[in-house]
């Protein structure tokens, strides 16, 4: 089964610190890209101990591996 997509504003939550820029897309087949890439890395929630920091952390390494990231 697969999850549905839920819009969320992380800025909203008053856990969030700081944002950090790490490219700027400039193009819709950028973009498209990045988007492709980061709907490819999945959610462990089976794992108690995995949680948003991870799945961050892999989706840079991800667009970063296909030189998707000016900052990183």
């Amino acid at each position: 089964m697969i999850p549905s997509v839920r819009e969320a504003d992380p800025k909203a939550s008053s856990r969030f610190s700081k944002q950090i820029d790490v490219s700027d897309l400039d193009d819709e087949d950028t973009i498209a890209e990045v988007n492709e890439l980061l709907k490819q890395q999945p959610m462990k929630n089976d794992i108690p101990s995995w949680n948003c920091q991870d799945w961050v952390m892999k989706a840079l390494e991800a667009l970063d591996g296909a030189a998707l990231l000016d900052n990183y």
